[in-house]
């Protein structure tokens, strides 16, 4: 399967209809066209096809319904399904699909599992999704204290669930609990690590919240650097994180630095995005009104 993925991404193929008919098969094993049309998801939602890979999440949730298929194809397909939903926003049909998977992989593999924690973690990430942070905060707290009992507190296994505990404790209003954590799971990762980077970015936001505003500077300052090493200076990420350096530097007082940043991010958002793009325009309004606040150049 894997081998025909490579053909089909080397044969050229450029439309979403052709990678998704490129790893169709027959109907009359329904186990090995699952698993091409979860190849199919997978490959759209890395070329940020999303409306197409919701499409191919569809057909998987279809033919799940109407096979009786292994565990594998199961798991998989759901996981690949629930995250095309996700990537959409479509955070209630998500959630129903994280539901199905943690069934499954609870009945399979026993309740202690790794792969019913993960699912579980996810389930958690929906329900936060959906508005329902309360109970997902409960999840996530249950986890962090079965995986430190599993795998010890200071593991990146932990770090990994604190990350999203924090976030979503950010929602709850619960900010010095956010912090805390947060901070924990940035130290067990490695503050330089770019593993470190939802955590980190997270953790800038609740400090300037906050009110500490330099060590959320600090912050931003790293993960932007980084973001340029890794995605490259153009990418969404790259100008998000570049717009939070800005945006501290404007809050403390650092108006034209914060200009200069602002300009060069807007210009890369109107060469490579286009003019019409929702970030461009978004881009615009912020420098519009740090101009209207420090006056002309």
């Amino acid at each position: 399967m894997l081998d025909r993925a490579i053909w089909v991404v080397n044969k050229g193929a450029q439309s979403p209809d052709e990678i998704r008919e490129g790893l169709r098969f027959s109907g009359k094993r329904p186990n090995v066209q699952v698993r091409g049309l979860t190849y199919a998801c997978s490959m759209l939602l890395d070329r940020n096809e999303l409306l197409h890979a919701k499409e191919v999440a569809d057909e998987i949730v279809h033919m799940i319904d109407s096979h009786g298929l292994k565990h594998e194809e199961l798991a998989t397909g759901l996981r690949n399904a629930a995250l095309a939903y996700e990537r959409n926003g479509d955070w209630p049909t998500a959630l129903a699909t994280r539901e199905r998977l943690l069934v499954l992989e609870n009945d399979h593999h026993g309740p202690l599992a790794s792969q019913t924690l993960i699912a579980k973690g996810h389930l958690a990430i929906a329900l936060r999704g959906t508005g329902r942070i309360s109970e997902a905060v409960a999840i996530q707290r249950d986890l962090r204290e079965e995986t430190s009992r599993q795998a010890g507190r200071e593991s990146h296994e932990v770090a990994k669930v604190e990350a999203q505990l924090g976030i979503t404790l950010i929602d709850l209003g619960c900010l010095d609990e956010a912090k805390d954590t947060l901070q924990h799971a940035v130290h067990v990762i490695g503050e330089s690590n770019p593993e470190a980077r939802s955590a980190r970015a997270w953790l800038a936001h609740v400090l300037a919240r906050m009110g500490e505003l330099k060590e959320a500077l600090r912050l931003r300052e790293l993960t932007a650097a980084q973001s340029v090493d890794r995605y490259g200076p153009d990418d969404r990420r790259t100008l998000h994180d570049a717009d939070e350096v800005a945006t501290t530097l404007w809050r403390l007082g650092e108006r034209n630095r914060a200009r200069v940043i602002m300009e060069r991010s807007l210009a890369s958002r109107e060469r490579v995005l286009g003019d019409e793009d929702p970030d461009t325009a978004q881009a615009r309004d912020r420098l519009a009104a740090l101009v209207r606040e420090i006056g002309p150049s």
